[in-house]
């Protein structure tokens, strides 16, 4: 019995000396781990971006962007430069009410209410529906859904957009179907054709308005006359047996809806798939400016095209000089379908006030479109500014960074002629958010740019508006739809070449496209600012034939087989395996390669090369197996987060450098700002311009500066859960709530209930020796600090980011604008599910 109790004891204090061994063991491990990453310097500097953060939504409550660009002033780099489309307060005219009265009531807007039961043109099949206020209530379920009752007439050529203004609880498909046959059936495929509006089913009123203009203009149903109008319509839930529904109104908007109030003005305008700025003009007026012409040589450019193919428009230019009226322009255009560019040389006016007019001959109720028209002189100094964005592309897969297969020849003799950032970061996972961020280097958080349904409001600067107004000429080519007008980053890009034009997965279409050489070749003579974005090595992999002709007659399931994914694997891969896809990545990357030098032949070839500052970029990287992911969604590992970045400007930055310390996109715009000699004081920016860190100035900031990216969540924004990561010095601190889905790493399998008991959502990697971070530090106490300072942190940082995008907002919704084209394009992504 003694012996027993003895035993017990021993045990117990063995138990006991291990316990607290073990607490030893870890609390001075701990501290260790505290000496290591500095947590004085940490906290410095947590303060200084909440501080900054807390200053930029206070400077935001009195921000005007018109206001911050007026003070700016002119740009020291570019001659004199005078765009008459955004200068409109200076024009005379003359304007006849009575033409545009004419010209209002063509305006045939068609709107389905709901204020009366008795006049219903539109209501549910069953009768069992209320309707309160003006808003129409009722049950959905298949037998169940909103259809005309009436024969109806809608002239499809005149439509525009379809909006609606309705609230659903669980539907996040809408089906708008629509059919020449007034007894026509929904869905069916004889007799209907239709599209599909993702909308927010959170039981809140939202207004949805779609593109329709390009599926209007197409040939409709077999065995219809192409003329024929709408005469019926559906609406209707989609993949939802049961939801409650409110509606408020469906209308159909003319493509003349936006000029009615006006006799002329400033919108954006597409034809062939090309979006330009324009100046557009009824009939009536006649826009007269004062001007004096600058010494030298000065030149006019201008774009023209039309609303509608019914009616040809005269556009004519003339200059009057005291009493004496010229005709210096006039051409007659019939085709809608095509911009007409013209450039006129005014340097036999030099030195001289004249007044030059706009003004448009031929059909009332036509609109005139001019593009971009400015007045310019050659630039005093050259600097053109070219970003090259490369979607989904890991820097550690470029030979460049390092990589073992020479995936990028081209790029690896580039780089060698400027710098090479080794640790650059991305503020988001997703392309969407993340150009939004790094074109306003401003976080996601404060942009408001999260979801699929969200796009930059107008109230925010982009880094294009800027340039255009300080005289710079400004393009945006891209291939992904996230990153174009859809998103609302076409503000301040004069011409945005997307959609038909440059959409695939193929880089040629870019590189070595007709479009951007004849862009170029258009504004050689000026400063610019071009914005590549190519979609590949984006899912699916699938390269050119000619580049994995062997690979695809050797390869079948070769190695570790995968589920195969339609947003990875190319259509004729039948078994995917680990292999597979990381093969056919890399050879999208080498096929990218080989058409860059495309580009920088190009820029040579118009002597634009020594004077253009290059900037490689990726938008995020690509998860390729590494704990058990693929694509690039949450957590935000390094491999999903690190991205190339490499500047080459051959007047300014030294050669073949490289540069250790973390960087993000968020750095690009600020760096901009300074090479073009652009004032940043008043400007909202988070940024910080990477000059003085190529100058090896202060590098005391830039050795302990955060660089910090967010996980965006589809989720409110009053939201601040403190999902993201920070990258300091060679220490990776990612909080997520997706972390222990993904644990694969061995060391965690005896831990595992230990972080999820505990609800530990904090690792923290030690990048110098864990790239591909399988193992984060071992010690729960240290995790149990990270996790206390890592979310107090970036919920405090992200609630003051969101202030500031309640402030430029006014914290209203926006209408949720839509194109059919591009939802296509991002479900086939994997960005819309």
């Amino acid at each position: 019995m003694f012996k027993s109790i003895f035993s017990i004891r021993n045990f117990l204090k063995f138990i006991f000396l291990f316990l607290l061994l073990f607490l030893v063991i870890l609390i001075t491990n701990s501290i260790l781990n505290a000496f290591k990453i500095n947590f004085f310097t940490f906290n410095k500097n947590m303060n200084r971006i909440i501080n900054r953060s807390e200053q930029l939504s206070k400077k935001a409550q009195n921000f005007d962007e018109k206001v911050a660009l007026n003070e700016l002033g002119t740009n020291k780099l570019n001659g004199f430069y005078y765009r008459f489309d955004e200068n409109l307060i200076d024009a005379r005219h003359s304007s006849k009410k009575q033409r545009q009265s004419i010209f209002g009531r063509e305006i045939k807007n068609i709107c389905f209410e709901f204020n009366n039961i008795d006049d219903l043109i539109i209501k549910p099949v069953q009768k069992d529906f209320i309707i309160k206020d003006g808003i129409l209530k009722y049950q959905h379920n298949e037998s169940n859904f909103l259809q005309s009752s009436n024969k109806l007439n809608i002239d499809r050529y005149s439509i525009g957009e379809i909006e609606i203004k309705i609230k659903v609880k669980n539907t996040k498909e809408l089906i708008l179907a629509w059919s020449q046959h007034s007894e026509a059936k929904p869905l069916d495929p004889l007799q209907t054709n239709y599209l599909t509006v993702w909308t927010i089913p959170d039981n809140k009123f939202h207004t949805y308005r779609v593109n329709v203009k390009h599926i209007f203009n197409k040939g409709f149903l077999e065995g219809i006359e192409p003329g024929e109008p709408i005469r019926k319509i559906f609406l209707f839930p989609h993949t939802v047996p049961h939801d409650e529904i409110e509606i408020d109104y469906l209308r159909f908007l003319s493509k003349k809806e936006k000029y009615a109030q006006k006799s002329f003005g400033v919108s954006y305008e597409t034809i062939n798939y090309e979006m330009r700025q324009t100046l557009y003009m009824h009939n009536s007026p006649n826009l007269r400016y004062i001007i004096n012409i600058p010494s030298g040589n000065s030149f006019l450019k201008f774009g023209m095209g039309i609303l509608e193919n019914k009616n040809p428009v005269q556009f004519i230019v003339m200059i009057k000089i005291g009493d004496e009226r010229r005709t210096i322009f006039s051409k007659k255009i019939f085709n809608f379908n095509k911009w007409h560019d013209a450039a006129i040389d005014l340097s036999q006016y030099a030195d001289k006030k004249v007044e030059i007019s706009f003004s448009c001959k031929g059909s009332k109720t036509n609109i005139a479109f001019w593009s971009n028209p400015v007045l310019y002189t050659p630039p005093k100094e050259r600097l053109n500014v070219v970003i090259v964005l490369e979607d989904a592309l890991r820097s550690d897969r470029m030979s460049c960074y390092g990589y073992n297969q020479k995936t990028t020849p081209a790029k690896d003799k580039f780089a060698k002629k400027g710098i090479i950032f080794l640790n650059a970061f991305s503020q988001e996972t997703y392309t969407r958010a993340s150009c939004v961020s790094f074109m306003t280097s401003l976080y996601p958080s404060a942009t408001g740019v999260w979801n699929a349904s969200e796009r930059l409001n107008d109230k925010y600067l982009t880094l294009a508006e800027i340039m255009r107004s300080q005289g710079f000429s400004t393009a945006l080519f891209t291939q992904n739809y996230n990153a174009g007008a859809y998103v609302g980053l076409h503000q301040g890009f004069s011409t945005l070449f997307e959609n038909k034009t440059v959409v695939g997965h193929r880089a040629d279409v870019i590189y070595k496209g007709r479009t951007l050489d004849g862009w170029l070749k258009n504004n050689c003579d000026r400063n610019f600012f071009l914005y590549l974005h190519l979609l590949d090595p984006h899912g699916p992999y699938d390269p050119p034939e000619e580049l994995i002709a062997d690979f695809k007659k050797s390869f079948r399931s070769r190695g570790k087989r995968v589920k195969k994914d339609f947003m990875l694997d190319a259509p004729w891969i039948e078994a995917p395996t680990f292999e597979s896809r990381n093969f056919l990545y890399d050879a999208e990357i080498r096929y990218n390669d080989f058409y860059f030098d495309s580009l920088l032949k190009a820029l040579e070839e118009y002597n634009l090369l020594e004077n253009t500052l290059v900037i490689f970029i990726a938008d995020h990287g690509e998860h390729l197996g590494e704990h058990s992911l693929w694509d690039h969604k949450a957590p935000g590992y390094r491999q999903v987060l690190q991205v190339p970045m490499i500047m080459v400007y051959p007047e300014i930055l030294p050669m073949n450098k490289r540069i250790e310390q973390p960087v993000q996109l968020l750095d690009i715009m600020p760096t901009i700002l300074d090479f073009a000699n652009i004032k940043k004081n008043d400007l909202l920016i988070q940024g910080d311009s990477l000059l003085p860190l190529i100058r090896k100035e202060n590098l005391d900031f830039w050795n302990n500066r955060f660089c910090i990216s967010e996980e965006v969540r589809y989720k409110r924004k009053d939201d601040t859960t403190a999902y993201g990561s920070i990258f300091y010095r060679n220490w990776h601190i990612l909080n997520s709530d997706k972390l222990n889905d993904t644990i694969s790493y061995k060391v965690k399998n005896l831990s595992r209930n230990l972080y999820e008991t505990l609800q530990l959502e904090t690792r923290v990697f030690d990048l110098s020796k864990d790239k591909d971070e399988y193992f984060d530090l071992l010690n729960f106490l240290s995790d149990i600090i990270f996790n206390m300072k890592t979310q107090s942190f970036l919920k405090k940082y992200k609630k003051s980011n969101l202030v500031t995008w309640r402030t430029l907002t006014k914290n209203t919704d926006q209408t949720i604008k839509y194109d059919p084209a591009a939802l296509e394009q991002l479900r086939s992504l994997g960005y819309i599910k």
